[in-house]
């Protein structure tokens, strides 16, 4: 199951009335009768729709403004502790949702996410494409606070070692942490 927010039009109406074409999931006019009943066309996915209401409480709670400076420091926090380990961030201009961060020459990033996720269940994502092995990244958008930016940075500490790379262990960490104190 999934959760999906649509915006119907009336001239979408007006042309999903008119079409022939084949509309289970899409029959907007079936919908639309259910919804007068106060009822839906298919078995909601009531766990999402309770996750939407709290997410969104969460959203309202926080205030967007809050939410924005969280996420950047978040980020920023992300980057500086790459740098401190004498790694490069690969955007330019890197976006507060992920940090992409250059694998060190002769380490693998699919091994550097991999071992960190099997090892110390930390989730990261790697290189797509062209850049599959040369970069991986770590998010900081979404349900995340300092703490997992601690331990995400742990955790890719421990990784390089783990992987022969050279630096000073706590490094990072101690760079995110100086960071982290602006929240």
């Amino acid at each position: 199951p999934g959760l999906a927010f649509a915006g119907v039009s009336e001239k979408a109406w007006e042309f999903n009335k008119r079409s022939k074409c084949p509309k289970y999931y899409f029959n907007w006019a079936k919908e639309l009768s259910m919804l007068k009943k106060n009822q839906t066309h298919f078995t909601p996915a009531i766990s999402l729709i309770v996750g939407l209401a709290e997410s969104l409480r969460m959203i309202r709670e926080e205030g967007l403004d809050r939410i924005y400076r969280r996420v950047e420091i978040l980020a920023r926090a992300t980057r500086e502790a790459a740098k401190a380990l004498g790694l490069k961030i690969f955007a330019k201009t890197p976006s507060p949702a992920v940090t992409a961060i250059c694998a060190p020459d002769g380490i693998d990033g699919e091994k550097i996410y991999d071992l960190m996720w099997k090892k110390y269940g930390v989730t990261g994502a790697g290189g797509q494409d062209k850049l599959k092995g040369k970069v991986f990244r770590i998010a900081t958008l979404g349900y995340a606070d300092r703490h997992d930016v601690v331990v995400a940075i742990s955790a890719l500490e421990l990784t390089l070692k783990e992987l022969g790379y050279k630096f000073d262990l706590g490094s990072g960490v101690g760079r995110a942490l100086e960071v982290l104190k602006e929240l």
